[in-house]
C-alpha cells in the first residue's frame, strides 16, 4: 500500500483543441495521463508474449511499470473522477488529486512539452516532503520530524495543505 501524496494543480493551455482534449478526459472520468499519452497496450499484457529485449527496443522499457514511471512519474494514473465543474475557468483547470508516493513531475514535464502551463504544489506527510512545481521549476522541501522543517516552506504551501510546522518540530 503506498503513501499518498496530496496534490493541487492548475493546468492552462491557449490552444482550445488541446484544452478540450484535457477537459473531455476530466469530464469523461478518464485518467489524466492515459488520456493524453496512454501506456502502450503491449506493455500492459500479462504474461508477456515476447522476450524482454523486444519491449525495451520498441518502447524503451520492459513493462508498464517502468514505462509509466518514466513517462508519468508515478506507477498509477491520476483519476479525475469527481473533479467539480467549478474548477474550470477560461482555459484553466484547477483540481486536487492523490498520487502514489510522489508528485507526477515527469507527467508535468510532458504536459509542458504539449504546451500546457503547469502550476502545482504537493505534500506527502508520510515520507516527509512537500514542494512546488511551476512550468519546469521544481522546488522540493524534505524535512525530518525531529529537526523541524528544512528548509522553511512558503506560507502558501503550508496553508494549502494545512501544515503546522510546530507539530513536526516538537515530535521526536
Amino acid at each position: 500500500m503506498p503513501n499518498w501524496c496530496s496534490n493541487k494543480v492548475s493546468l492552462r493551455h491557449d490552444d482550445p483543441g488541446m484544452f478540450e482534449k484535457l477537459y473531455n478526459a476530466v469530464v469523461g472520468g478518464r485518467c489524466l495521463f492515459g488520456a493524453l499519452w496512454p501506456c502502450p497496450e503491449e506493455l500492459l499484457e500479462e504474461p508477456k508474449s515476447k522476450p524482454t529485449e523486444y519491449y525495451v527496443e520498441k518502447y524503451g522499457h520492459e513493462d508498464w511499470y517502468y514505462w509509466k514511471r518514466h513517462n508519468w512519474g508515478i506507477k498509477w494514473d491520476i483519476s479525475l473522477q469527481g473533479v467539480p465543474k467549478h474548477c474550470l475557468t477560461s482555459n484553466t483547470l484547477t483540481f486536487r488529486f492523490e498520487s502514489p508516493w510522489c508528485p507526477p513531475i515527469e507527467g508535468y514535464e510532458k504536459l509542458i512539452s504539449l504546451g500546457f502551463s503547469v502550476d502545482a504544489m504537493y505534500y506527502e506527510p508520510g515520507c516527509t516532503f512537500a514542494g512546488t512545481y511551476k512550468d519546469g521549476d521544481h522546488k522540493s522541501h524534505q524535512y525530518t520530524r525531529a529537526e523541524g522543517w528544512v528548509p522553511p516552506m512558503s506560507d502558501k504551501l503550508k496553508g494549502e495543505f494545512d501544515i503546522d510546522e510546530d507539530v513536526y518540530a516538537d515530535e521526536e
